[in-house]
C-alpha cells in the first residue's frame, strides 16, 4: 500500500483563495491606492467612480487617510458593482502648487479586481488600479503620457501610500506651468495619502519624467498620468480631444518584448516607446526604429498586430488617435485613450472583468496567448471557439488574438491553463477608454518563485528561489516566526493555513526590496484503502469511497467512479484529486484463492544470512484462513510464536527481533483452520538453521 500527497499541475486556483497569487501575481488583490488627475472640467460629486469585480460578496472600504473619512460598499459577484464616494475632494486631484489630501486607499476582505473611471460627458478614460502588493517596491518611476492644449496639459499625480514623510526628487522632461524647466529637479514633502501634481506648458508632453523616493526614505508611491484633454497625433490638425488617465507602473515591471493588438473597431493607432537606459535599441516587427537614450520617446504608427521589441526594458504603451483622424467615418469608433502594454511574458491564467455600464460604450475585450496551437480559453466557462481566433506569426512568434464584445453593466470570467493577456475597450461618439484587464507581474529586479504553490504535506517543504536582475543580499521571512537567508532555501511549517512569505533584497545604498506572496498549506484528500486481502475465487471485492467531500476518483482501469467491484487478481490503485487540486494516490492487493482446495509447504532448512536468498522460513498454505505456528529449540525454549496470514514468517532471530538464533535444529509445531473443523490440520517437524 502507497501513499503519495502533490498539487495537481493543472489545477486552476480561484481568486478566492490568495494562494493564486503566491506564483502569479496579477491584478487582484485586497489593498489599493489611488487618485483621479484632472478632466477637461471639473466633475459633479458621485460621477467619478470604480468598477469592482469580486468573486464572492463583499464590502469595499474607501479611506482617505488625510481627512481620516471612510465609506462603504457592498459587492457582489457576477454583476457591476460602480462605486462613488460623496465628494470629489476625497479623491480628485486638481492642478495645485501645495501637496493635497486626495489619496484615498481602497479595502477588501477578498481579493478583487478594480478599474477606475475619469468620465465626463465627451471626454472619458479609464485605468486598472494596481493592487499593493505589486507596489511592494515602488519608489521608481518614468511616466507616460500625452501632450494637451493649453487648457488641457498633461499632468502626473504622485500619492504617497506609507506613513511618515515621504521624500520624492522629480527629473522633468517638460516646462511646468509652475515655472521650473525642462532637465530641472523638483522636490517634495509628502504624508500619507497626500498627492502632488505636476502640469506641462501647453503642447508638452511628460513622457520620460523620471520620479523616485530620495534621502533613503524606503517609502512607496504610486504614480498617475494624465491629459485634461488630449488630441492625437501630435502635432496634428484634430481637434476632438479625450480625458488620458492611467496608472503607471514603477521601473520593476518594464519589459523588452510586447504584443500589441489591434483596437478593435478602430482604424488607426499608434504605440509610445520609453527608453528608461542610455543606447536602447527599439524594433518594429523585427525592423530597427530607433536607438533611444534614458528618457527618450518614440511614438511608432500602429497598422494591425503588431511586435515591439527591445535590447533593454522600456515601456510601452498603446494610443487610440482623435475621433476623425483614427479613420472613422462614422460616430462610435471612439477617440483618444492610454494604456500600459503588458510584456509578452505577463501571462495571467485567470481573471475577473467588468465591462462599463454606460450604454452609450460599445465595449470590446481582446485577450491573445502566446501558444503553438489555438489556446484553450474559457469565457465564463464557455471555451472560446476556435474560429474567434486569429494567428500572427511574427520573429517565430506564435500568437493568437480573440476579440469579444462585452455587454454593459455585466462581470466575466477568463480561464486558461497556457495563460492570456487581456485588454478591454470602450467605444463611444468622440469618448472612449481602454484598460488592461488581465496580466501577471513579476518583478524583474528581485522576485521568487515557490514550489510547490499549494503544499499538500505539511510535512513536506517548500522551496523557494530567488529570481532578478539585481538580487544580493537575501533574506526570508515565512510568515510562521522562522527566516532564512540565501538566494535559495526551503522551509517545512508543520501546520495548515495561509502564510505570508516575504523577500527581502538589501541592496547597497539603495533601498531594499521587499516581494510577497502567500503561501497555503493544507491536508490532501484523505483517502487510505483497506488492506491488502484474499478471497476465495468466485466471490467479488467491492470499495466504496466517500461521496460528501467534492474528490475526483481515477482508477487504474480508468473508472472515475467511487466504487470498484474486484473479482479477479488485481493491485487496484485510485488516485483522488480534491478541490484545491491536491492529490493522493493508495492501493489495495486483492488475491483470489482456490479455496476448495488445500495446501501447505513446509521447508526443512533456511540460511538466514541476508543474502537476499532463503533468508526466511515460510509457511506457503493454501485454502486455510489462518495458521499457528510456534519454533522450539532442542531445550523446548519457544523462539518465535505467530499467526498467519498476519504476522511475519520466521528469520531466524528471538521473537523475530534483536537475537540471532545459532545454527543448529529447530522444531516446529503447526495448526491450520480451515473452512470446517473437519479441514483442520497439525503438523510438526523440524528445520535445519544454517549459517
Amino acid at each position: 500500500m502507497r501513499y503519495t500527497c502533490i498539487i495537481g499541475l493543472a489545477a486552476l486556483i480561484l481568486y478566492t483563495n490568495p494562494s493564486y497569487s503566491q506564483n502569479t501575481r496579477t491584478l487582484a488583490g485586497t489593498e489599493f491606492w489611488m487618485t483621479f488627475t484632472e478632466n477637461v472640467y471639473t466633475p459633479p460629486d458621485g460621477v467619478l467612480h470604480l468598477l469592482v469585480a469580486p468573486t464572492a460578496a463583499d464590502t469595499i472600504r474607501v479611506f482617505n487617510p488625510q481627512l481620516n473619512y471612510s465609506e462603504y460598499f457592498a459587492v457582489k459577484p457576477g454583476q457591476q458593482n460602480n462605486v462613488a464616494v460623496k465628494f470629489n475632494y476625497l479623491w480628485y486631484s486638481p492642478l495645485s502648487f501645495a501637496a493635497q489630501n486626495t489619496g484615498v486607499r481602497i479595502t477588501s476582505k477578498r481579493p478583487v479586481q478594480i478599474q477606475a473611471m475619469n468620465r465626463l460627458d465627451g471626454s472619458a478614460d479609464g485605468s486598472s488600479i494596481l493592487p499593493a502588493n505589486l507596489l511592494e517596491s515602488a519608489r521608481e518611476y518614468v511616466i507616460t503620457s500625452i501632450p494637451g492644449a493649453s487648457g488641457k496639459e498633461a499632468q502626473a499625480a504622485i500619492l504617497a501610500m506609507d506613513t511618515g514623510i515621504t521624500y520624492i526628487e522629480i527629473l522633468l522632461s517638460a516646462d511646468l506651468v509652475s515655472g521650473q524647466g525642462k532637465g530641472s529637479l523638483v522636490q517634495k514633502q509628502l504624508k500619507q495619502g497626500q498627492v502632488f501634481v505636476i502640469q506641462a506648458l501647453a503642447g508638452q508632453d511628460l513622457s520620460g519624467t523620471h520620479i523616485q523616493v530620495k534621502n533613503g526614505n524606503c517609502k512607496r508611491i504610486s504614480v498617475f498620468s494624465g491629459t485634461k484633454c488630449a488630441s492625437l497625433p501630435v502635432p496634428g490638425s484634430c481637434t476632438s480631444c479625450d480625458a488620458i488617465y492611467e496608472q503607471n507602473w514603477p521601473l520593476e515591471y518594464a519589459n523588452k518584448e510586447f504584443f500589441v493588438p489591434a483596437i478593435p473597431s478602430n482604424g488607426q493607432s499608434a504605440i509610445q516607446v520609453v527608453a528608461l537606459f542610455d543606447n536602447t535599441s527599439v524594433s518594429n516587427n523585427g525592423t530597427l526604429v530607433k536607438v533611444l537614450n534614458k528618457g527618450e520617446t518614440e511614438i511608432i504608427p500602429q497598422t494591425g498586430n503588431t511586435l515591439i521589441s527591445s535590447d533593454l526594458p522600456v515601456f510601452c504603451s498603446q494610443e487610440m488617435l482623435s475621433n476623425g483622424c483614427n479613420g472613422a467615418t462614422i460616430s462610435g469608433q471612439g477617440d483618444p485613450s492610454l494604456v500600459t502594454l503588458a510584456g509578452l511574458s505577463q501571462m495571467a491564467f485567470e481573471a475577473v472583468i467588468p465591462a462599463y455600464r454606460n450604454t452609450k460604450y460599445t465595449n470590446y475585450l481582446v485577450v491573445y496567448s502566446e501558444t503553438t496551437q489555438v489556446p484553450d480559453i474559457y469565457f465564463n466557462q464557455v471555451l472560446i471557439p476556435s474560429s474567434s481566433f486569429q494567428s500572427s506569426t511574427i520573429l517565430g512568434k506564435t500568437i493568437w488574438s480573440a476579440t469579444l464584445s462585452l455587454a454593459a453593466n455585466n462581470t466575466y470570467m477568463l480561464e486558461s491553463e497556457t495563460g492570456f493577456i487581456a485588454y478591454t475597450y470602450g467605444m463611444a461618439d468622440a469618448e472612449s477608454y481602454a484598460m488592461i484587464s488581465a496580466a501577471s507581474f513579476t518583478n524583474t529586479m528581485s522576485d521568487f518563485i515557490a514550489d510547490p504553490g499549494i503544499q499538500c504535506n505539511k510535512t513536506e517543504p517548500i522551496d523557494f528561489k530567488g529570481l532578478g536582475d539585481s538580487l544580493t543580499s537575501i533574506s526570508w521571512h515565512f510568515g510562521d516566526g522562522n527566516m532564512a537567508n540565501g538566494q535559495n532555501t526551503s522551509h517545512i511549517y508543520n501546520a495548515t493555513g495561509f502564510f505570508k512569505v516575504q523577500m527581502v533584497n538589501q541592496r547597497s545604498g539603495v533601498c531594499p526590496d521587499t516581494v510577497s506572496r502567500y503561501i497555503r498549506v493544507i491536508d490532501g484528500p484523505e483517502i487510505q484503502l483497506p488492506a491488502d486481502t484474499s478471497l476465495c475465487v468466485g466471490k467479488n471485492y467491492r470499495v466504496t469511497l466517500p461521496t460528501d467531500k467534492a474528490y475526483s476518483y481515477l482508477w487504474d482501469n480508468g473508472s472515475n467512479s467511487f466504487t470498484q467491484t474486484i473479482s479477479t487478481d488485481r493491485n487496484a490503485v485510485v488516485t483522488t484529486t480534491d478541490t484545491n487540486g491536491c492529490i493522493t494516490s493508495d492501493s489495495v492487493l486483492v488475491k483470489f484463492d482456490n479455496c476448495d482446495a488445500y495446501e501447505l509447504k513446509l521447508a526443512n532448512v533456511f540460511t538466514p544470512n541476508d543474502d537476499g536468498f532463503n533468508d526466511i522460513w515460510e509457511v506457503k498454505f493454501q485454502g486455510y484462513k489462518n495458521i499457528e505456528v510456534t519454533i522450539t529449540n532442542r531445550w523446548g525454549e519457544v523462539m518465535y510464536q505467530y499467526h498467519l496470514p498476519d504476522s511475519e514468517h520466521w528469520n531466524g532471530m528471538v521473537n523475530n527481533k534483536f537475537t540471532a538464533c545459532p545454527a543448529g535444529a529447530y522444531f516446529y509445531t503447526l495448526k491450520a483452520f480451515g473452512r470446517d473443523n473437519a479441514d483442520n490440520k497439525s503438523a510438526n517437524g523440524s528445520i535445519e538453521l544454517i549459517r
